[in-house]
């Protein structure tokens, strides 16, 4: 004699004392916090070993650290001051962010060489538009050579004290 299984019920009463049961166990149930679960660092070339800390070790180099020991020597009579430079180490890559101020008007489309940074190695073709952080006018493009110098190639009048605010990023760190 053949034996049926039911493997549900069609009563909604006894479906709806299930699903109440399941629900109430569901919100017992935990997961491990990342600092419990061991990490195996062995490929990543991470120094963590447990989850959280290779989060935290990701995150850390995402954002970068700041690094000493990168500047940029500015040309003799170039009328520029260094307002603020800084370095930030994303793996081995520097992303050079730069803010530059004028010390008197600049008339008509020129090109600068404003210097050459020092700490660094060149790494590709680094080229971009910039804009003045005084007033966000469109004020030219800047480019890296090969040999870690700086130009600026301006499109019309600057005016002085006008701030200039770069970011360079693909160096690799000499140190």
């Amino acid at each position: 004699m053949a034996r049926s299984l039911t493997t549900r019920s069609t009563n909604p009463k006894i479906m709806d004392d299930n699903i109440k049961i399941l629900d109430d166990n569901l919100g017992k149930a935990s997961a491990p916090d990342a600092e419990d679960v061991v990490y195996d660092n062995t490929d990543s070339g991470l120094t963590a070993d447990d989850v959280q800390a290779a989060i935290d070790e990701i995150v850390d180099q995402l954002n970068g650290q700041s690094v000493s020991g990168v500047s940029l020597t500015l040309n003799e009579n170039v009328n520029f001051n260094i307002d603020n430079i800084n370095v930030k180490r994303v793996g081995n890559l520097a992303i050079i962010y730069l803010r530059l101020q004028t010390t008197a008007s600049i008339t008509g489309s020129t090109e600068i060489e404003i210097g050459t940074f020092s700490g660094i190695e060149y790494v590709g073709h680094i080229a971009g538009a910039i804009a003045s952080n005084t007033n966000s006018s469109l004020l030219g493009a800047f480019v890296v050579t090969s040999d870690n110098k700086l130009y600026i190639n301006f499109t019309g009048n600057v005016s002085n004290n006008t701030v200039v605010d770069l970011t360079l990023p693909c160096f690799i760190l000499n140190s």
